[in-house]
């Protein structure tokens, strides 16, 4: 309450105000909001919450001629007839011709009065943006709201799109939007690519853009962790990050599997396995690892030691093959979102491991070996890349859903889930990065840029960046929405095999032949929310007065 007050007081009349609350909403007997602190008890609303109603009363008090309300919790929709203003504003929309110089007070809301509000699937730990918040900030950050394409994004822009995501997710919330004391349009936020009268984002985006309606790059750099981690004796062929983030794991050809401390770069555990894929379980307890030998292996972290019976028949030494020969043996693993299974390949088809029975269960084969699998966020669905295939299967019944093909020759040899479940994303040893919609199997964007096979692919946990490991030596982000290019990072010498985002989105990790494991890092966060929000860029290219912009997050 303290910071609410403390950030609408003393503000100007020329100022934009933005206040963003996400937390439980609840409403007591007389239907009034309240939203939720840590201590607030059900059955005291009135003295343990913060009324909604006394929001609007700082907000009535506030100077700023412009506010906006973004309120992402149950029961939002009652925050219209909580103050003093009548249930007739809510019928106030935005008329349809606008100056960008607006005034008044815009709310926008999760669901209705007496709705949820959906928090996003859990990934491997990570909880995500909720299905309103992701949708709002995704038509922001990619300037897909602005679908005029007029160079900013409005608030009746950043609503119509955020309506339009939760519909497509099939959420069971209806945002809402009210207009009170308005006149003209209030402009949320710049449209990050740029271009006034550019066309919307298609499948040809996958060319070179621009150069000048490209966004510029995040800002990765090397981390001071060191930027790199050395001791593996062979190439680096999977890494994978710790549900915490607190412990990132390699797996190299010298026939080990190491354990990095991510709080001091060090090396803190040796995993004695010739594997090519790592992944840690939901709860960080285990770790699996697709071996070169066709074998599920599982470790628990703690100990280090073999979760699993040893095996019975000796396997073939495979350090001794041929490089060449080698780096073309690529299995995959993956845990499921629950931890109950585990998704392995062996050659060419796929088993699932049962946790609590010990059982594998081979579910599909495929005429080459089988290069990635990918669990869905709500692990009902399995994605493999095979062949010129990436395949969905449902892991119950073993059966394929549906099939989505490669535009041009090649193989896929990497696959991997948005934190959403919208997007599949394929790399492809034709040098390119497929996107596609699971629902309708249609396909998004075409990324090109790499020159050689696109052999690792990884989502960051908002789902808002694509990160592409390639054997032409670097590692590549894109915006995953538009498809833009966004950085190339550069550093390996030789192919690079793995990548992952770490948990909190600050690292980006890759792994390559030069035995090397390269840590990348996102240093300026607050920076990019003012980005986000169009804030920064303002201010750069100067304003005429007094007009200022500010924005509180609790």
């Amino acid at each position: 309450m303290l910071a609410i007050e403390d950030f609408l007081d003393g503000r100007d009349r020329d100022d934009m105000v933005l206040v963003y609350l996400s937390c439980h909403g609840l409403l007591d007997r007389q239907d009034q909001l309240y939203f939720a602190a840590a201590d607030t008890r059900t059955d005291r609303l009135a003295s343990t919450g913060v009324a909604a109603r006394w929001v609007i009363e700082l907000l009535d008090g506030c100077r700023a001629a412009q506010q906006v309300v973004i309120l992402d919790c149950c029961n939002s929709g009652g925050f219209s007839r909580a103050g003093s203003k009548s249930a007739a504003d809510a019928d106030l929309l935005l008329p349809q011709r606008f100056i960008p110089t607006g005034r008044g007070r815009a709310v926008l809301t999760a669901s209705r009065a007496h709705q949820r509000s959906w928090e996003g699937e859990p990934v491997a730990g990570v909880v995500g943006p909720s299905v309103f918040t992701a949708a709002l900030v995704q038509g922001l950050r990619s300037g897909a709201a602005d679908t005029a394409r007029r160079g900013y994004i409005s608030v009746d822009d950043a609503y119509e799109y955020a309506f339009a995501r939760v519909r497509d997710r099939k959420a069971p919330q209806t945002p809402q939007k009210w207009m009170s004391s308005g006149e003209g349009e209030l402009v949320l936020a710049l449209n990050p690519a740029g271009a006034i009268g550019a066309e919307p984002a298609t499948e040809s985006a996958a060319q070179p853009p621009n150069p000048e309606h490209v966004p510029k790059p995040l800002g990765f750099r090397p981390v001071r962790l060191p930027n790199e981690l050395t001791g593996h004796s062979g190439p680096v062929r999977g890494v994978a990050f710790s549900p915490d983030g607190r412990l990132l794991a390699s797996a190299s050809y010298d026939s080990t599997v190491r354990l990095w401390d991510m709080t001091s770069g060090l090396h803190v555990g040796t995993l004695n396995v010739l594997a090519s894929s790592v992944a840690f379980s939901p709860d960080g307890q285990h770790l699996a690892t697709a071996a070169i030998h066709d074998r599920l292996e599982l470790w628990d972290v703690a100990s280090g030691k073999s979760a699993r019976p040893p095996l019975r028949t000796p396997h073939r030494d495979f350090r001794n093959i041929f490089p060449s020969a080698l780096n073309r043996i690529q299995n995959a693993v993956a845990f499921s979102p629950d931890g109950r299974r585990v998704a392995f390949s062996r050659h060419n088809d796929v088993s699932l491991h049962d946790m609590a029975s010990d059982e594998d269960i081979r579910i599909v084969s495929g005429r080459s070996r089988v290069a990635g699998v990918a669990f869905s966020p709500t692990g009902d669905i399995l994605a493999i890349a095979l062949d010129e295939l990436v395949t969905l299967w449902t892991p119950d019944s073993r059966a394929q859903v549906s099939q989505m093909h490669t535009r041009y020759p090649g193989n896929f040899v990497s696959v991997a889930f948005s934190p959403g479940g919208e997007t599949i994303a394929a790399g492809s040893d034709n040098h390119l990065a497929q996107l596609w919609n699971p629902a309708d199997d249609t396909r998004l964007l075409i990324l090109n840029g790499h020159t050689g096979a696109v052999s690792g692919i990884a989502f960051s946990p908002d789902g808002l960046l694509l990160a592409t490991a390639s054997s032409d030596a670097t590692v590549r982000v894109w915006d995953a929405v538009t498809g833009n290019h966004r950085r190339t990072f550069k550093g390996h010498t030789g192919p690079v095999w793995g990548v992952a985002f770490s948990p909190d989105a600050e690292l980006l990790a890759s792994g390559g032949e030069d035995a090397a494991i390269r840590l990348w890092h996102h240093p300026d966060r607050p920076q990019d929310v003012l980005k986000l929000l169009g804030l920064l860029p303002a201010v750069a290219h100067g304003h005429a007065g007094r007009r200022g912009n500010a924005a509180v997050t609790l």
